[in-house]
């Protein structure tokens, strides 16, 4: 495992560099080269996000909030029929996502830097409206400042970066690094000891448990402290039926902050009751898996018809 950590990593290195020497080329006044040049001077990047991330992500306790990832790869390959970002975004922000993932990794996420762009300016686009745009959050394999000031440029508020991949010091420089352009790092932790080595930083602000089944990761939310905002990926388990929404509200009921929806946006298509819509709705239901259920006409009591098609509605 660690051998494909540092392969992966090698791997990001010479793409970052090939990026850098092509960008500075081809654009040698680049924004981008201005943000690192104003960081490294102590100087900043001028205004930071309208609103800060983790406050966005932080809603009062028993309230979940929602990252919706945009991707345009599933584990079983391509997804057939998403809609384009401009047209997927709305929907997203009118079931109440409070962030849009943007997933620009080639080999898991598939987004392109022309989907990044859509997204982000159809944000800017809904100012004004109710709701309103959402901060943009780009999940990839970042490792390294130049990344960072790539997705500033680009309009991002967050970024993500894998503790494992980089190593606790590196996690906190780059979360450091963020702050000094007014973004903030998501970062994503499997274990105890990750989580532990990041709290350490007061520079992280927001972790996310990756990779972990429930129980798990209800296990696991004991150790993130009160300051730092608790996220959670929630995977899709199976191409059937609707069990993920009653994990988001058993993660929920642990005192997570935030649900990272992604895969599971996806697996119902475009029905009204099983859109991408309807499911973020339903995961940010006041419901519970004593009183309704998500999996379709079951339960007991009161709520006992909070099934998905209702809670949709």
């Amino acid at each position: 495992m660690m051998a494909l950590k540092g392969l992966a990593r090698k791997a990001k290195e010479a793409q970052v560099s090939k990026d850098m020497e092509e960008l500075r080329s081809a654009e040698p006044d680049s924004p981008v080269f201005q943000l690192l040049e104003q960081a490294e001077a102590g100087k900043g990047a001028g205004d930071g996000p309208e609103y800060p991330l983790s406050d966005v992500l932080r809603k009062n306790k028993g309230t979940l909030s929602v990252v919706a990832e945009y991707r345009k790869i599933l584990k079983s390959g391509f997804i057939d029929g998403i809609l384009a970002p401009e047209l997927l975004c709305p929907l997203l922000r009118n079931g109440g996502a409070a962030c849009i993932a943007v997933a620009t990794e080639p080999l898991t996420g598939g987004c392109s830097d022309a989907d990044l762009k859509t997204v982000v300016e159809e944000q800017e686009n809904s100012r004004g409206d109710f709701p309103g745009p959402m901060p943009v959050i780009i999940r990839d394999l970042v490792i390294s400042e130049f990344e960072i000031a790539r997705a500033k440029a680009a309009g991002a508020a967050g970024v993500t970066v894998v503790l494992a991949l980089v190593g606790p010091e590196r996690a906190a420089e780059l979360a450091a690094f963020s702050k000094k352009l007014g973004m903030e790092a998501v970062i994503q932790a499997t274990s105890q000891e990750e989580i532990e080595q990041a709290v350490t930083s007061e520079d992280i602000s927001i972790i996310s448990i990756v990779g972990k089944m429930v129980d798990e990761a209800v296990e696991l939310r004991q150790y993130i402290p009160d300051r730092v905002v608790s996220v959670v990926h929630v995977d899709r388990r199976s191409d059937e039926g609707m069990d993920e929404i009653e994990d988001c509200w058993q993660l929920r009921d642990a005192g997570y902050h935030t649900i990272w929806a992604s895969e599971v946006l996806y697996k119902g298509g475009m029905m009204q009751a099983e859109s991408a819509e309807a499911i973020l709705k339903a995961i940010r239901a006041k419901a519970s898996v004593k009183y309704g259920r998500a999996r379709g006409m079951s339960g007991k009591g009161e709520g006992a018809k909070e099934y998905l098609g209702y809670l949709a509605q």
